[in-house]
């Protein structure tokens, strides 16, 4: 019985979340109402409110899902060899691509985006310092660690808000991941790591 319960959970969120994405591309997210996405998802007002306590919960939930992934895919390319740091990169710009849309909704209300990047960059810290002791990165200084991590993130929001603002094109996935290779390779990396 439970088996079936927890997928029916999975599938009411995976149902609101599409809902409310789909009115996001019709509406503003101020004329959006709990009815309208209970209505699109195919379920009543308990079910929503089992899930979530308001559409801004809502909408921080799908964010913090978003980034949670983001920093994720961009702790893969510390795993990946020269050869697979490329497509590591390429894959987290496509993330932020497919995404865009939440992104883009929670940082317009945001206006300064000093709320929405520090939690992104808490994030990020927090991934880091995590991966960093479950990988045994070796630093050269290891009270350093936290400040390698804060230079990881402040590059890694700076770098998703311009690649939201220019537009994410797609043929400069590679052109970018270029860049960011070449500044690992010759320069941050070897300043922090044996």
């Amino acid at each position: 019985m439970t088996n079936t319960k927890d997928l029916r959970v999975v599938k009411n969120k995976k149902n609101i979340n599409a809902a409310f994405l789909e009115l996001l591309s019709t509406k503003k997210y101020e004329e959006i109402t709990v009815s309208q996405i209970c209505k699109k998802a195919l379920i009543n007002r308990s079910t929503f409110y089992f899930h979530y306590s308001n559409k801004d919960e809502l909408l921080d939930t799908m964010y913090i899902d978003v980034m949670t992934d983001y920093s994720k895919l961009m702790m893969e390319s510390f795993q990946a060899n020269k050869h697979n740091l490329s497509d590591c990169i390429i894959k987290a710009f496509k993330h932020v691509t497919r995404h865009s849309d939440v992104i883009n909704i929670i940082l317009k209300m945001d206006e300064t985006k000093k709320l929405q990047d520090t939690k992104i960059k808490s994030l990020f810290v927090n991934q880091f310092l995590l991966y960093s002791q479950k990988s045994n990165i070796k630093f050269k200084k290891t009270d350093y660690a936290y400040y390698y991590a804060c230079l990881f993130a402040s590059c890694a929001v700076e770098t998703l808000h311009w690649w939201l603002d220019c537009g994410m094109k797609e043929e400069r996935y590679e052109e970018v991941s270029k860049i960011i290779i070449g500044c690992l390779e010759n320069g941050i990396n070897k300043a922090f790591f044996e």
